[in-house]
């Protein structure tokens, strides 16, 4: 890849639109009139940063689109902790808290002025997502109308860039349902993981929580379970991207 000096400002622009495009549409390929709309540029100017940055080698041009021909991994983790926690209990349901630690590296030659955070799955609405970091604390409200198929994506804005080779640490906490007697948690491999732990209580109010086999979908990882009296530590170890870990629970009364 050409040094970040040699690309220029316009084209490191493109670059990273393209990218947050692709995490937020979910979708590889990028019409020239999303770029138009979403950079604000003249179409003058962004034909010309197009036609740059693919005599550079940095975009390739389809028949559907635009797309990147440059790693799509900017950061690498260099450690994720998260910790659940029983937080409430409905009908039929538990409400549990998550709240993640990450060390995050900029693996990237250009600067990163946002953090991506998804939040997935059976989400309980009346809580926030909590977002920690250099810092200062940003609240984000969770509801159906926003999150998408229960997805819900959010880009914070960094008070200071993450430079190449830059680490950033960081938390966030959100609040899930599960429903006994099997659920989930599952982590989205996004970004790499060198060292991975899931801290999960082994039970609840009038029962107990056993993990059922692990599932992981990530070339070369290595996943072990110990415990305790109290908790199930899930230790993973270089989990590579693309990919996904599944934690399946199971929830059974103490007189079961």
């Amino acid at each position: 890849m050409p040094h970040r000096e040699y690309i220029g400002s316009d084209l490191i622009t493109l670059i990273e639109v393209i990218r947050k495009m692709q995490l937020e549409t979910g979708s590889i390929y990028l019409r020239f009139t999303d770029l138009l709309r979403y950079t604000g540029w003249h179409q003058q100017k962004l034909t010309r940063v197009l036609r740059r940055g693919i005599r550079l080698g940095l975009v390739t041009r389809h028949s559907d689109g635009y797309d990147l021909n440059i790693p799509t991994n900017m950061f690498i983790y260099e450690s994720m902790g998260i910790a659940l926690t029983i937080a409430g209990y409905t009908d039929g349901s538990l409400i549990m808290e998550h709240r993640v630690y990450a060390k995050l590296r900029n693996v990237d030659l250009l600067d990163v002025r946002s953090l991506f955070i998804r939040v997935y799955g059976d989400i309980f609405w009346d809580k926030p997502l909590k977002v920690r970091y250099q810092g200062v604390e940003v609240v984000k409200k969770l509801s159906d109308e926003t999150c998408q198929n229960k997805i819900c994506n959010f880009f914070i804005k960094l008070n200071e860039p993450i430079k190449p080779m830059g680490l950033i640490e960081y938390e966030y906490e959100f609040y899930l349902y599960y429903y006994p007697p099997r659920d989930y948690f599952s982590i989205d491999l996004v970004n790499s993981i060198k060292r991975l732990m899931v801290k999960v209580p082994r039970s609840y109010n009038d029962g107990k929580v056993m993990l059922d086999l692990i599932k992981v979908e990530a070339p070369g990882g290595l996943v072990k379970v110990y415990s305790d009296k109290d908790y199930y530590m899930v230790y993973g170890i270089g989990l590579l991207s693309p990919g996904m870990v599944t934690i399946p629970l199971l929830f059974k009364s103490r007189n079961a």
